[in-house]
């Protein structure tokens, strides 16, 4: 797993995490629980840290994309059409 890969599981984890997030904060104000509620607020809190880490991942993703670039288009310079 390079540098890319971490960088668009930790950034699709951030997207269903939030819109998870905000589901089940809008059912625990719904049902007046406050279990769902807090627990609501620590996959908040997750979602968030998980954000961080998808965005100090970001330079090594686009590192990754830029050399694999490079080659594909070294690859496609060589075959004769």
């Amino acid at each position: 797993m390079n540098g890319a890969h971490l960088h668009l599981i930790l950034s699709h984890i951030t997207i269903v995490g939030a819109g998870f997030t905000m589901l089940l904060l809008i059912f625990a104000l719904v049902q007046n629980s406050k279990e769902l509620k807090r627990t609501a607020l620590w996959f908040a809190v997750i979602t968030g840290i998980t954000s961080l880490a998808a965005y100090f991942t970001g330079d090594s993703a686009i590192y990754c994309h830029s050399a694999g670039s490079k080659n594909r288009t070294d690859r496609w310079k060589n075959k004769a059409y």
